[in-house]
């Protein structure tokens, strides 16, 4: 069953279309991880199904058009995970977490037994439990990065958006969110995830997209996809594409020149 369908999306900032002429699905089962060089598009394409940037084309999850849900009805449908976490108010993560469950209920209608479950669920699947009383504006970014997936993850949605949802985790927490994502999937939701880190989308993802230039230019498995020719002309890097514990595994090793340098000619004299 396809959760999300997108033809010929066009979308962007000013006047100016930033991702071109976007075409893809999103089945039930899906670890969809996006990924391009800073600057490719990603992000806004995200937020151009989600209604969030202006854009054209055509947008459905599953047979309805998007254009026609209501911002409440696209809530029971996706839940966001933002590049940006800020937390404006100095609320406890449990009622952070909880605000989840807003999309599932009458408005100023009382926590049920159901939502106190799922929060529950949530915050223990992301390990913030023991944080439950602080306030989201003390902790670290990697903490508050995890209590905003975990309000995503308490909304429990057929979708989940997740835009570098791996940022700021220390190894073992990215690892635990990538088999999370991984899960969700297997028990028959969607996950659609911008990744920086190619180890994560190789080893995790059972499909990627790249982005280059706003446009799309490779949709398939990590095998087909993360190529040592294509991560060269993407990124501009050499990188050791191989197989550990039966997993596909990709390791940028050094700058291809095939892209640009970074450094351009510019030279400094450190000992200045």
């Amino acid at each position: 069953m396809t959760l999300l369908h997108v033809r010929n999306l066009c979308g962007g900032f000013a006047g100016q279309d930033i991702v071109q002429d976007a075409s893809f699905d999103l089945a039930m089962g899906e670890f969809v991880g996006l990924i391009g060089p800073n600057g490719a598009g990603k992000s806004t394409l995200l937020r151009a199904v989600l209604g969030l940037t202006p854009c054209r084309g055509t947008v459905c999850f599953g047979e309805d058009d998007a254009k026609r849900l209501s911002r409440s009805a696209l809530s029971r449908r996706v839940a966001y995970v933002p590049q940006e976490r800020d937390v404006a108010w100095a609320v406890p993560v449990e009622m952070l977490v909880g605000l989840g469950r807003i999309p599932h209920r009458p408005v100023f209608s009382a926590e049920t037994v159901s939502d106190r479950a799922m929060v529950e669920c949530a915050m223990a699947v992301m390990d913030v439990i023991h944080l439950r009383h602080r306030h989201a504006t003390e902790l670290s970014g990697g903490e508050r990065a995890r209590v905003l997936i975990a309000r995503a993850l308490a909304q429990d949605t057929p979708l989940l958006f997740a835009d570098e949802p791996t940022a700021g985790l220390d190894p073992a927490h990215q690892i635990a969110l990538m088999e999370t994502f991984a899960r969700l999937a297997s028990e028959g939701r969607g996950v659609l995830a911008c990744l920086h880190d190619l180890w994560l989308a190789a080893r995790w993802c059972s499909r990627i997209i790249v982005i280059d230039g706003g446009k799309m230019i490779a949709d398939g498995t990590p095998a087909e996809v993360l190529t040592f020719d294509r991560l060269a002309a993407v990124y501009g890097i050499k990188a050791h594409v191989g197989e550990v514990d039966g997993g596909l595994s990709v390791l940028p090793t050094a700058l291809s020149g095939m892209r640009h340098d970074p450094g351009g000619s510019v030279q400094v004299n450190w000992k200045a």
